[in-house]
């Protein structure tokens, strides 16, 4: 029985996180900068920052970009702009090669989508962070456009949290399509997936109420106890699922965190509670029956 519930827990988790990978299979390339050179600024760097092309470091063996932050202050430096070939209604995807050093803070990839009069807007790779010393490493943001939605640029770079050093290499953009939708603009995958979280969710209170019923009597030993670590472990695949899904840029990732972490944390200590009290159940009924 328990072989066959973990079977279940793993195609479920398969299942949601399927979609999130096909999704970023496909794509059609907007932009690609093989990093071989300075690169032409889209703006003047402060003093605080030196930009330079390093032929020592790079990612592809063609070089890289160098960038040397002294301040203290949070600071986003862009270093490439692509002009929007006319693209709406879909993902865009910015991915780069990043390797640190020396960081004092944190520092990621950062994308702008300048809408000129209308104002410019970010995206930016917070679940995919550089920190003190960090290899080269793969990294990929998403924008989504809606329909009309059109940029006319955009502006890629890193944003630097605080002084270090930063490379910066290997850079695409590219066009995928939006997530599935239906009316009111939310996304079918995290609206099925909030329902079986919440399903889940249900389910675990349930849990609790029935064992906080039937323990403290020592009655339903075999039901309570299996289900309640079969709720725990999944509660913990979620969390795991929830960590996998975050680091692949995924809107699905916080939501399987945040559950995952909630019903982990309620249900780990809560399975000990409801097994000492059974025993203490049983404790009670043998000392009955020494009584009689």
């Amino acid at each position: 029985m328990s072989k066959q519930i973990w079977i279940c827990t793993v195609m479920v988790l398969v299942a949601a996180t399927a979609p999130s990978v096909a999704e970023r299979a496909a794509g059609t390339q907007l932009f690609r900068q093989e990093v071989a050179g300075m690169p032409e600024l889209p703006a003047p760097m402060p003093p605080t920052v030196a930009v330079s092309f390093d032929t020592t470091q790079s990612a592809d063996g063609n070089g890289s970009i160098r960038i040397d932050y002294s301040n203290p202050q949070p600071m986003s430096m862009l270093l490439y702009e692509s002009p929007n070939p006319g693209v709406d209604n879909c993902t865009v995807w910015c991915e780069a090669s990043l390797r640190g050093e020396g960081l004092k803070n944190i520092a990621y990839l950062e994308m702008w989508c300048d809408f000129g009069e209308n104002g410019q807007y970010f995206s930016r790779g917070l679940d995919q962070l550089l920190q003190g010393d960090a290899d080269w490493r793969k990294v990929r943001i998403p924008f989504f456009l809606k329909s009309g939605e059109k940029p006319a640029r955009f502006l890629i770079g890193v944003r630097m949290e605080g002084p270090g050093t930063v490379w910066l290499d290997d850079i695409t953009l590219s066009r995928d399509a939006l997530p599935n939708t239906f009316a009111g603009g939310r996304s079918l995958q995290v609206a099925v997936l909030g329902t079986l979280l919440g399903l889940l969710g249900g389910l675990c209170g349930l849990w609790g109420a029935l064992s906080g019923i039937l323990a403290p009597r020592g009655k339903g030993r075999g039901l309570v106890i299996p289900s309640g670590w079969f709720f725990n472990a999944a509660g913990f695949a979620v969390l795991v699922a929830g960590v996998i899904l975050t680091g692949t840029g995924s809107p699905l990732g916080w939501p399987c965190l945040l559950a995952g972490f909630i019903i982990t944390a309620v249900l780990t200590p809560l399975n000990f509670v409801v097994r000492r009290a059974y025993q203490q159940a049983e404790l009670r009924r043998l000392a009955a029956q020494d009584l009689q």
